[in-house]
C-alpha cells in the first residue's frame, strides 16, 4: 500500500456519500408567495393559450422541474394550488376533445388520462338480479349434507 493512500471504514464512506448526495430542493427563498402568485397567473395562461398544455412543458422553461412542485410545496400556496387544479381540468378537457374529434390518438389520449386524471374502466351492470332467500339457504343446506356425505364415505374407507 502506498503512503499516500488512506483506508476509510465503511461508516466513513457512508457519511460522506452521505454528505455530498442531493437532498432535493430545500424551497428556495426565491420561491416566495410574490413569486408564486406570479406562477399561478402564468400558468393559467399557459393552460388556456397552449393547445396541449402539459406540467411537464410548462415548468423548464421557468427554471424549476415539475417535481421541484411538489417537493416544495407550491401548493401549501392557495392561489397557485388554485391555478394548478384549474390547469389539470383545462388539460383534460383538452386532451378528451381531442381526442373525441381525432386530432390526438384515442388510445393513446385514454390511456393518458387514465394515468394523469384517473379515469377508469368500469363495466356497467344492467338489469335486475333477483333470487329468493329462502331457497338460496335450501341450496346451502343440500350443498352442506352431500358434502358431510361425501366426507363420511372417505372416511369409512
Amino acid at each position: 500500500m502506498n503512503e499516500n493512500q488512506t483506508i476509510f471504514s465503511p461508516a466513513d464512506l457512508r457519511a460522506n456519500v452521505a454528505a455530498k448526495a442531493k437532498r432535493g430542493p430545500k424551497n428556495p427563498s426565491k420561491y416566495t408567495k410574490e413569486f408564486l402568485d406570479n406562477e399561478a397567473d402564468a400558468l393559467i395562461k399557459y393552460a388556456l393559450n397552449s393547445p396541449h398544455p402539459f406540467f411537464k412543458e410548462f415548468c423548464p422553461p421557468r427554471g424549476y422541474s415539475s417535481q421541484v412542485v411538489h417537493s416544495c410545496n407550491f401548493l401549501n400556496n392557495e392561489k397557485f394550488c388554485f391555478a394548478y387544479n384549474v390547469f389539470r381540468d383545462i388539460s383534460e378537457s383538452k386532451i378528451a376533445l381531442g381526442a373525441l374529434t381525432n386530432k390526438f390518438n384515442s388510445y393513446m389520449a385514454f390511456a393518458f388520462l387514465k394515468n394523469i386524471a384517473g379515469w377508469r374502466d368500469k363495466t356497467e351492470v344492467t338489469g335486475e338480479v333477483k333470487f329468493d332467500i329462502q331457497s338460496l339457504i335450501t341450496d346451502i343446506h343440500r350443498t352442506e349434507k352431500e358434502n358431510s356425505g361425501r366426507l363420511a364415505k372417505v372416511s369409512s374407507n
